[in-house]
């Protein structure tokens, strides 16, 4: 397909890896509209100036956007300790909640759940140079381990 919807204000042309966006200003998304939508070219006979049937352009079916993933509110701490373990980040997180303050150790060591919206959480994520997209990916894949 020519053109991917996306989640954003955007299309992406797939044959240039353009994004166009969604402004009925834009060129290019009209270009797009006229793609998805199809249309009718008029034609004039160049030696008579007399209008001819219009080309039909048919519509054409463009890429979905992908699905958003569904983001895990809260996960065991077993869970996410199985998860970092396999990721290989358990000892890198150890050690750095070792040299957090004694707040965020005591929720390390006694939580029997983890949120993904604690502040602490999500700093810890910070330290480690994990993005929020790969933190959301951790408690999806962490909410699979039973």
């Amino acid at each position: 397909m020519r053109y991917k919807l996306t989640h954003y204000d955007v299309v992406i042309d797939m044959l240039t890896g353009v994004q166009i966006p969604m402004r009925d200003d834009n060129a290019d998304f009209q270009a797009f509209l006229r793609y998805r939508d199809g249309y009718a070219a008029e034609q004039i006979d160049p030696e008579t100036g007399e209008k001819l049937p219009p080309i039909i352009h048919p519509p054409h079916d463009v890429e979905p956007a992908d699905p958003l993933p569904v983001v895990i509110p809260n996960i065991t701490m077993a869970q996410a300790q199985i998860m970092l373990l396999r990721a290989g980040m358990l000892d890198k997180f150890n050690s750095m909640i070792a040299a957090m303050p004694r707040e965020v150790q005591i929720l390390w060591s006694t939580a029997t759940d983890l949120h993904r919206d604690n502040p602490s959480v999500n700093d810890a994520f910070k330290l480690a140079g994990i993005s929020k997209e790969q933190g959301d990916q951790l408690f999806i894949d962490a909410s699979k381990i039973k």
